[in-house]
């Protein structure tokens, strides 16, 4: 390598000037001694010393100690013709703060002539190191979003096919990332309509972000792996780079929930239109089903059942309407209605048992109604029973134990329906004086089979007589099944066995 004197450096004049004193790097020139003879002004400003205070120092005074002995041979090899690539020390200011540097050398003498002139670049790289850890910081910060949101983001190449998916898109998905990447997005989520029909990814709405639109979609679906759809609202958008479009993003939500519930809100709305029509147009019709006494076979007690008329001669069960009346408070109102059918049957002399809600237990004004009417008509107050289920009790405990008292002083009757089927049934027996425990059918069904359901039979049976009750078997369909519920000591039995639930215009009266 041929020698390049000092004098070389100045040769360009204000060009040299401009890049090697305006330059933010310290740069220095150190003779074979590794003495520093020349420094830019970015010594001050990098390690707060003017240019000419380190002229004759060595530096590797300007760095710790750790790195004293590397900075040394980094000038003494660059010295001797040796050009010396970037190495990190740490480097010390005037004030004793401490410098990330980034330090290479490179030779002024030519190859093993006498050690000569070196210039050594010192950078700075505080700011960097720091940009860097903040850039780290910024991908990690960002990756626990995209891994924390709830909502599914795929990126999709230019080819559609896709290069990321955060976890909740798998789990949305049902399928793990490996499943998912380079796959295509409309081959796998958005191939077919909701019924089925083929979906042409020229129509894809994903697809069109690749063409630069910003799509919102709110009612769609996507599919899974497995076959299975499912309800999705999504917003696709275009990803510029330096203006070109090198991919789009998709990030949807599963709204299958939201969906049910907005069918079950329009159910609702129609049951309750429906509800609404049959008490006003007096479509709501009363059944009765008889309640027999297992010893003698003759009819004791009836209990009344709502219907609805339905659309054309349809008749529609209870099941169908009464829990969405519940919901809807509209069940007082069917319960007032089956009371003034049960009130009409009573006066025209038949024993009656009429279901009560657990809405209706607080409505103090029914046995108001209930005294007036037993007052106008001269009927038997102990000809009509009031039937309030275990669950109704639970939910309410004081107003069935206030309801209780007042059928009691009325002079009706009052059943515990479904008995067995709650946690609480002997707290309710304390407290809640009831004449009858109907003992649950799904005790009474697969009896002669179920020795669990016979040692529960039993058991009511015989708290039933410890308090002076008397029992009543639901859904007793065959002769075998009444037999064993006679020899178990029951009293009464309801069911098919003894007849459907019929409109009450057919039925026979009864008297207790």
């Amino acid at each position: 390598m041929r020698k390049v004197p000092q004098e070389r450096l100045t040769d360009f004049g204000d060009l040299y000037r401009v890049l090697v004193e305006t330059s933010t790097d310290l740069i220095l020139v150190t003779d074979g001694a590794g003495r520093i003879t020349y420094a830019n002004q970015a010594a001050e400003e990098m390690f707060g010393y003017e240019p000419d205070e380190l002229v004759g120092e060595q530096f590797s005074s300007l760095v710790t100690a750790e790195f004293a002995a590397d900075v040394a041979s980094i000038s003494e090899r660059a010295a001797r013709g040796r050009p010396q690539a970037s190495r990190q020390v740490l480097g010390r200011r005037r004030t004793g703060s401490l410098i990330n540097l980034s330090l290479s050398a490179t030779p002024l003498s030519v190859d093993g002539e006498e050690p000569g002139q070196a210039a050594l670049v010192a950078t700075d790289v505080s700011a960097q190191e720091q940009r860097e850890r903040e850039l780290a910081q910024l991908i990690r910060d960002n990756e626990l979003i995209l891994r924390s949101v709830g909502d599914g983001i795929i990126r999709i190449d230019p080819e559609g096919r896709i290069t990321y998916a955060n976890p909740a898109a798998g789990q949305i998905l049902g399928c793990n990332h490996a499943e998912l990447m380079g796959r295509d997005a409309h081959e796998l989520l958005h191939h077919s309509y909701a019924d089925g029909s083929p979906y042409p990814v020229e129509e894809s709405p994903i697809h069109a972000s690749l063409r630069g639109e910003m799509i919102h979609e709110s009612d769609e679906v996507f599919w899974r792996p497995d076959g299975t759809s499912f309800a999705v609202k999504y917003t696709s958008a275009p990803i510029r780079e330096g203006g070109a479009i090198v991919g789009a993003v998709c990030v949807f939500a599963d709204i299958s929930d939201e969906r049910d519930r907005e069918q079950e809100l329009l159910w609702e709305l129609e049951w309750q239109k429906r509800i609404t029509g049959a008490l006003e147009g007096n479509r709501l019709l009363a059944y009765s089903q008889p309640i027999v006494d297992l010893r003698t076979g003759e009819q004791v007690l009836e209990e009344l059942l709502v219907r609805m008329r339905g659309r054309g001669e349809d008749i529609v069960p209870p099941i169908d309407f009464l829990p969405t009346a519940e919901r809807l408070d509209m069940i007082q109102a069917i319960d007032q209605w089956m009371l003034c059918r049960a009130l009409e049957l009573l006066a025209a002399g038949r024993a009656v048992a009429v279901n009560v809600s657990a809405r209706s237990l607080t409505e103090r004004r029914m046995l108001d109604d209930v005294r007036r009417s037993l007052e106008s008509s001269g009927a038997d107050p102990s000809h009509l029973t009031f039937e309030i289920t275990e669950t109704a009790a639970a939910q309410n405990a004081d107003a069935a134990m206030r309801f209780a008292a007042g059928v009691e002083r009325l002079g009706c009757r009052l059943a515990l329906d479904d008995f067995g089927t709650g946690f609480g049934a002997m707290t309710y027996l304390k407290s809640i004086p009831a004449h009858f425990l109907k003992i649950d059918m799904d005790f009474v069904r697969g009896l002669r089979r179920d020795e669990g359901n016979q040692r529960v039979v039993r058991t009511i049976v015989e708290i039933a007589r410890r308090h002076g009750q008397r029992t009543i078997a639901e859904g007793v369909e065959d002769t075998a099944t009444a037999e064993m519920l006679r020899q178990f000591g029951v009293d009464y039995a309801q069911g098919h066995l003894y007849a459907e639930p019929a409109p009450v215009d057919r039925s026979l009266v009864a008297g207790l």
